[in-house]
């Protein structure tokens, strides 16, 4: 009936959606046996399942960035039943690094959600919708068994206190050596709660006795603090425990803390580059009077640009004459780019992503400080496309805003090189004047990267830090390029 099963699997699918009878199927059952051991066409394999449905197409987790292993749906854009086209946003996917929009590009029906909104540590692969052909009996959809669905119901957060179970003490009893050491805060929950120490498991090191075995005593067996005695002078004065004081001595109140799939990725990443690639470093002390003179003159004109905007178009002016430092680990290959993308490390609340700043080398500082604002805010947002995050040929850190004078980053692979900039301090020199200098720190991959190289992209962009012109930030004349904005601005309101 089919000519070349094994060959096609569109004149299947054809097939399919016209005899949709018991029949048909048990013969396309019978060719799903040969079809998947000449060629393995996955989608064929479901045909079978559903007594009603033909075929089914499931919608897998995909992969959004090199480093994610798992993801979080958000929320779904198409519900049940609804008509899908070519390029439809199924649903909204955390990734490690922001939050993707899922593209399908087939038509169809979207005939079952398998994973429900807010589910997180979703593998990369795990089904979370099936899709069916339009005209299909999308209600009575099954799932087929030979999805592997991950059950969410069966994760639950762990916190420390389901790590370790320990046994109820009315169960099992055990005794505590008598040579243990008993700390003062331990002895005083003895003497408060009228407790035998050697009636208590110990969970410390050499079976000592904790404040917090006291503390798991008294939750389980909901002790009341009794009378003691005040000192050896007025034992026989009983006085009562105040309820303050056993207040005090309860365990003080926690939140646990949801880790993001960002920040466990960061983490791992993190001890990734710095185990791996060897780390150098070199610093450089810059005088930044000249930038500030100049921003506050813009500032004036109209033109509102920060110092990070300044120090990421030097970095680029620096990368081009040292264009060595400019490279990027493809695999095993070493690769020096024609292009300066600048990652910018941008703080979120859910963890720290790196936007780039593509072709930095040929954008003036207006357009650069525009970039910054605009994906700094998408960042912030969770709304970066992958584009926008993945790649960059050199990262700069900025924690000047924070107060921090000097610190050291780490390689954010498989880029080789990477700036700190600190906050800017004042130095009196010798003369009685006043300087604003900032410290810079390069760490750079050993073995791609030389030392004599790197330094020279030190010195290049020490110089054109402290020596900044309005032809060094790429605008030439700042007054010239206020009139060009203005006459812009009017134009398009015309």
């Amino acid at each position: 009936m089919f000519p070349n099963v094994g060959a096609s699997f569109q004149l299947i699918r054809l097939a399919c959606k016209k005899y949709r009878f018991i029949p048909v199927q048990k013969y396309l059952s019978t060719q799903y046996r040969r079809v998947e051991h000449v060629s393995g066409i996955e989608s064929i394999k479901y045909f079978h399942q559903s007594s009603i449905v033909c075929g089914i197409t499931p919608v897998k987790m995909p992969s959004l960035s090199p480093t994610m292993t798992e993801g979080t749906i958000v929320k779904w854009l198409k519900q049940e039943g609804d008509k899908i086209v070519p390029g439809d946003v199924l649903c909204e996917i955390q990734t490690d690094k922001a939050v993707v929009s899922l593209e399908f590009d087939e038509e169809g029906i979207l005939a079952k959600v398998l994973i429900a909104e807010n589910s997180s540590d979703i593998k990369v692969g795990t089904p979370i919708a099936l899709v069916v052909d339009e005209g299909d009996d999308w209600k009575n959809v099954k799932i087929p068994k030979d999805l592997e669905i991950e059950s969410l119901s069966s994760k639950t957060s762990t916190t420390p206190s389901q790590h370790v179970s320990p046994p109820s003490v009315g169960m099992t009893t055990h005794v505590t050596s008598t040579k243990s050491l008993i700390g003062p805060a331990v002895r005083n929950l003895l003497n408060h709660y009228g407790l035998n120490a050697t009636q208590i498991r110990a969970s410390g090191s050499h079976r000592n006795l904790l404040k917090g075995d006291i503390l798991r005593q008294i939750e389980e067996q909901k002790l009341e603090a009794i009378n003691i005695a005040r000192s050896h002078e007025d034992a026989t004065l009983p006085i009562t425990t105040s309820s303050n004081s056993v207040a005090r001595s309860a365990p003080a109140p926690f939140i646990d803390l949801e880790i993001t799939s960002m920040r466990r990725t960061i983490a791992k990443r993190l001890l990734q580059s710095k185990s791996s690639i060897p780390h150098a470093y070199a610093t450089t002390e810059c005088t930044i009077n000249g930038i500030l003179a100049l921003r506050k003159r813009m500032q004036k004109a109209g033109l509102k640009v920060s110092v990070n905007d300044f120090i990421i178009k030097c970095t680029g002016n620096a990368l081009g004459r040292v264009p060595g430092v400019n490279v990027i680990w493809e695999g095993s290959e070493l690769r020096q780019k024609g292009e300066i993308d600048i990652s910018v490390a941008v703080s979120t609340d859910t963890g720290l992503i790196t936007p780039i700043v593509t072709n930095v080398a040929v954008k003036d500082i207006l357009q650069i400080s525009k970039d910054v604002a605009q994906l700094a805010a998408k960042a912030r947002n969770g709304k970066l496309q992958p584009h926008e995050f993945m790649g960059g040929t050199f990262t700069i850190s900025n924690l000047g805003m924070y107060g921090i004078h000097n610190f050291s980053a780490i390689i954010n692979p498989p880029q080789c090189a990477i700036l700190a900039v600190g906050g800017g301090h004042a130095y009196i020199e010798n003369t009685g004047e006043v300087e604003d200098r900032v410290n810079l720190t390069l760490s750079y991959d050993a073995i791609g990267i030389s030392e004599e190289l790197a330094l020279k992209f030190l010195a290049h962009l020490k110089h054109d830090l402290e020596s900044t012109s309005e032809v060094t930030i790429g605008i030439y004349n700042i007054e010239a390029c206020v009139d060009s904005i203005e006459l812009l601005q009017s134009l398009t309101h015309n």
